[in-house]
C-alpha cells in the first residue's frame, strides 16, 4: 500500500514543488523537506514546525523531487542515532519510533519560522494552503500529532485556513493551551479525513516541563500525562 501512497505524492510534490511554483520564495531557504513513507507507519503522522538547515536548495531545483524525497528517506532510515540527543525524536520513539514525520512549514532559513519578517511569512503560508491536507489524504493516517505548541497556533490555523475556535476541542482535565484535539474534517481540504488529531507542546518544551529545575511538580505531570494520553490513543 505504501508504494502507491508513495507514488502519489511524488505525483503531487512534483507540481507543487516545481521550480516554476518556487521562483516567488526567497532564494536563501532550504530544499522543501518531502515525505518518502517507503518504510514509514502511515498510519501516524507526527508534525512539527519546521526542520532546521535542511538539504540545499540549489541542489534540489537541479536534480528535483526524487533527491529530496530520497534525502529524506535517507535522513529516516538513519535517525536512531538522533534519539539520545534531541527531545522531538525521543517523543516521536515513545509513540512510534516508524511514524510518519511531517512539519507545518516545508523549508526553513536556519531560524523558527515565527522569527523570520512579516512578507516572508506571508508567502510561506499562501505557499503552504493546501500541501498538508493533500499529504494527510494521501497517507490516511489513524493518528495525527501536532507538536507545535500554542505559539504556532496562527500559522498552523492560517495554513489549514481556520480559527482556533473552530479547530481546538478541549480534552476533559487538560489545559488547551497545553493539549487539544483538533477538528482536521473541519477545514478544507480535510473533509474526508476519519482518524483522529491532537495539537501539544513541541518535545522541547514538554521536555523541560519535565525537569523540575524549570518546571514545578504539577508541570511534570502535566506532561507525562499528555504522553500517556496519546500512547494509549496510538
Amino acid at each position: 500500500m505504501n508504494q502507491l501512497k508513495q507514488k502519489q505524492l511524488k505525483e503531487f510534490y512534483e507540481v507543487k514543488f516545481s521550480n516554476e511554483n518556487l521562483k516567488n520564495l526567497c532564494s536563501d531557504f532550504s530544499m522543501p523537506l518531502l515525505l518518502d513513507v517507503t518504510n514509514l507507519n502511515t498510519y501516524i503522522v507526527v508534525i512539527g514546525q519546521e526542520a532546521v538547515k535542511w538539504g540545499n536548495i540549489d541542489e534540489f531545483k537541479k536534480q528535483g523531487v526524487d533527491f529530496a524525497m530520497n534525502f529524506y528517506l535517507n535522513f529516516m532510515d538513519n535517525k536512531k542515532g538522533k534519539w539520545l540527543r534531541s527531545p522531538f525524536w525521543k517523543y516521536l520513539k515513545n509513540l512510534d519510533e516508524n511514524a510518519v514525520w511531517n512539519n507545518i512549514i516545508k523549508f526553513d532559513k536556519g531560524v523558527s519560522t515565527n522569527k523570520l519578517d512579516e512578507d516572508t511569512i506571508k508567502n510561506l503560508i499562501q505557499f503552504h494552503k493546501g500541501i498538508l491536507a493533500k499529504e494527510i489524504e494521501i497517507l490516511k493516517p489513524k493518528v495525527v500529532v501536532f507538536f507545535t505548541g500554542p505559539n504556532y497556533d496562527y500559522l498552523l490555523n492560517a495554513v489549514l485556513e481556520t480559527t482556533s475556535k473552530e479547530l481546538q476541542v478541549e480534552i476533559p482535565n487538560f489545559n488547551q493551551r497545553h493539549f487539544c484535539k483538533l477538528n482536521l474534517a473541519n477545514c478544507k481540504g480535510f473533509e474526508n479525513f476519519k482518524g483522529k488529531a491532537f495539537r501539544t507542546y513541541h518535545p522541547r518544551f514538554l521536555r523541560r516541563m519535565l525537569n523540575n529545575n524549570y518546571f514545578n511538580k504539577q508541570s511534570k505531570e502535566i506532561s507525562e500525562n499528555i504522553v500517556n494520553y496519546l500512547k494509549n490513543k496510538i
